[in-house]
């Protein structure tokens, strides 16, 4: 039989989508989320996070692979139009 895990996109987007996807991962509503790391507020956003991985060490994190939002100037990033 297969296990299901339900994963929440974009933690650390801003500050409501970090906190639904604590609240759910603490809830046991979801049990994977993945980062974006490159999100200016991340530092702040990854601390959070990790508190909840250390209280529930079966959280599985991922990194949000991320080329089309351009959270600054300085970063690499193509609108996804261009990379179509």
């Amino acid at each position: 039989m297969s296990t299901v895990f339900f994963c929440a996109d974009d933690y650390a987007l801003n500050a409501p989508i970090s906190q639904a996807i604590l609240h759910l991962l603490k809830g046991g509503r979801i049990q994977a989320t993945s980062c974006m790391t490159q999100a200016p507020d991340w530092e702040i956003h990854g601390a959070k996070l990790r508190e909840v991985k250390n209280a529930q060490p079966q959280t599985q994190i991922g990194l949000h692979f991320n080329i089309t939002h351009n959270f600054s100037d300085d970063m690499l990033f193509k609108p996804l139009g261009n990379l179509m």
